[in-house]
């Protein structure tokens, strides 16, 4: 990007007006282009039915697990962007209907094209569906629970 020159400005300030659009510039293109996702998936098991190794956990048959994909697809099923499980944290849980044990997975889908539209697929397991409006209004983070 060139020096922007105005009439009558010093050089002080032809660098700031040069600073200032350029970091206008930089933000118009991250926006509508591609966003940073991020969640967690929380698998809940009132039977605490998970595979536990020390301090991470997967799901009873193994198909959520540390690598196991989370991918983002539009509304049409095109795929936006894909991530994957990190290691999952065992826990537990007390709630109305009594203890429920929870592995807790965390995930980043980086550079998701833009769409009106976000639906995740955990391991090929349908998730839900967010509109643009709600991802930003989440800021762009998601918690998607799954119960076994």
């Amino acid at each position: 990007m060139g020096d922007v020159i105005v009439n009558g400005m010093g050089s002080r300030h032809r660098l700031l007006m040069s600073v200032a659009l350029a970091s206008l510039a930089l933000v118009a293109c991250g926006r509508g282009s591609e966003q940073d996702i991020a969640g967690t998936v929380t698998l809940r098991d009132s039977s605490g039915r998970f595979r536990v190794d020390q301090s991470t956990c997967s799901s009873y048959r193994g198909e959520l697990k540390a690598g196991t994909q989370v991918v983002v697809r539009d509304g049409d099923g095109s795929t936006l962007g894909v991530g994957s499980l990190q290691s999952g944290s065992p826990g537990e849980a007390v709630g109305s209907t009594g203890r429920s044990y929870e592995c807790v997975f965390e995930f980043y889908v980086n550079g998701a094209d833009s769409s009106d539209y976000y639906q995740f697929v955990v391991g090929g397991i349908q998730g839900p569906t967010y509109s643009r409006e709600e991802m930003e209004a989440r800021d762009w983070q998601v918690g998607l629970s799954i119960s076994e």
